[in-house]
């Protein structure tokens, strides 16, 4: 069984740049390591960033949305599960 990683992060699109790119190389390394990336399942900012790097290393990623959000456009991940509230998302 894979070892997962879960990643706390923002999706605010105006991160500055130097953070979205550490952000990316994270999740590039998460996969590279075999690990699956659990996150909180957005496309922009440093948690759309950690995503796009994991699967660009063809890595397992799982999104665990809240319903809150559930009208956001959602990224291609591997498993997803959306949670009612932020506190079921932690800790889900």
């Amino acid at each position: 069984m894979r070892k997962s990683i879960t990643v706390f992060c923002g999706s605010a699109d105006h991160c500055p740049e130097k953070y979205l790119k550490d952000a990316f190389e994270i999740g590039r390394v998460i996969a590279l390591q075999g690990r699956k990336l659990v996150y909180g399942s957005s496309l922009c900012g440093s948690m759309g960033q950690v995503a796009l790097g994991a699967k660009k290393e063809g890595g397992y990623v799982k999104g665990i949305n809240v319903s809150l959000f559930a009208d956001t456009p959602q990224p291609d991940v591997d498993e997803y599960t959306m949670e009612p509230t932020m506190q079921s998302r932690k800790l889900a």
